[in-house]
């Protein structure tokens, strides 16, 4: 029954402060987009204190950002090895399986958050349907978010995708009018709408109004420079009007305007790719491996 002994020197908790504070501009710099700047201190975090959960899943998303998905995974399963219920890791891990076409193991992942974050898992699940084109699902899981309590954004905008994939574009653009009139409530620099006018553009499309689309669109890359939706809807709606040379501008457009981003050229040379542009595709890998050398995705990148 004597009290436990503690042999050795205790580590001093002040000596970790600096790393803890170096963790709080990593979160910073990838919520800004520079995921190349935050890695490091992620790995570092995680290499000096691996049963931190937020590290983990810190160091997910910042792999997840820079392409190298099989250990963005592996970080998002050690997260939910130490915390089983950690929300986040589970709806990390959820995102990134519906990015991998994974759709059924991401449904599992998003379930593990209903009891304790509902509004989250449903959106989650609204988002893994859309991105399997089960438009029906997506949108029961929207409503129920938004029943739920959910006052934000996303599900609206879920549930107006669903709608347009539903071909139901007149109440699709409704919904996004609600969604529109919250703009104003939010706080500056919010970027809680992006992917409004891209939806209120596949509505017009659906409604046979390209030039309204257009307009749509072009808004979406006025708005948010930094988001690929706008760029790329602009490329396929000149593609399908038999524009491919104006089609091809807008992935290189989006290029540069994030020329120190490398997952911009990665989205871009991949929709090159899909536009049947190939050589253009050849030309901004090629471009995007010279000034980021040591990105892992433009490293194995690979083009059919």
């Amino acid at each position: 029954g004597g009290s436990a002994r503690v042999e050795g020197p205790l580590a001093d908790p002040k000596a970790k402060l600096p790393l803890r504070y170096e963790f709080v501009d990593a979160v910073a710099a990838l919520e800004a987009g520079d995921a190349t700047r935050a890695l490091p201190t992620f790995r570092k975090v995680v290499a000096d204190t691996p049963g931190m959960t937020e590290g983990w899943i810190q160091l997910g998303s910042t792999l997840q950002r820079l392409g190298q998905t099989d250990e963005a995974l592996a970080a998002f399963q050690r997260a939910l090895q130490i915390a089983p219920g950690s929300t986040s890791a589970a709806l990390g891990a959820a995102n990134l399986l519906r990015e991998l076409g994974r759709h059924d193991e991401a449904r599992r992942h998003a379930e593990l958050a209903l009891g304790v974050a509902p509004v989250e898992a449903q959106t989650m699940l609204a988002t893994i349907a859309l991105a399997g084109l089960d438009f029906g699902s997506s949108e029961r899981a929207a409503r129920a978010a938004l029943a739920a309590g959910g006052g934000q954004l996303e599900p609206l905008l879920l549930l107006a995708r669903a709608m347009v994939g539903q071909k139901r574009a007149s109440e699709a653009l409704e919904i996004l009018e609600q969604a529109e009139r919250r703009i104003p409530a939010l706080p500056p620099g919010s970027r809680d709408y992006r992917g409004l006018y891209v939806a209120r553009g596949d509505a017009y499309l659906v409604l046979d109004r390209p030039r309204d689309a257009f307009s749509a669109y072009q808004l979406e890359v006025d708005t948010f420079p930094d988001s690929p939706a706008g760029y790329i809807s602009l490329a396929f709606l000149f593609q399908t009007a038999g524009r491919p040379r104006d089609a091809a501008r807008f992935p290189v457009l989006f290029v540069e305007k994030n020329p120190t981003d490398p997952t911009a050229y990665r989205i871009a040379v991949l929709t090159l790719q899909k536009l049947g542009d190939k050589n253009g595709a050849q030309r901004l890998l090629a471009q995007g491996r010279a000034r980021f050398p040591a990105d892992a995705a433009l490293k194995t990148l690979t083009l059919d």
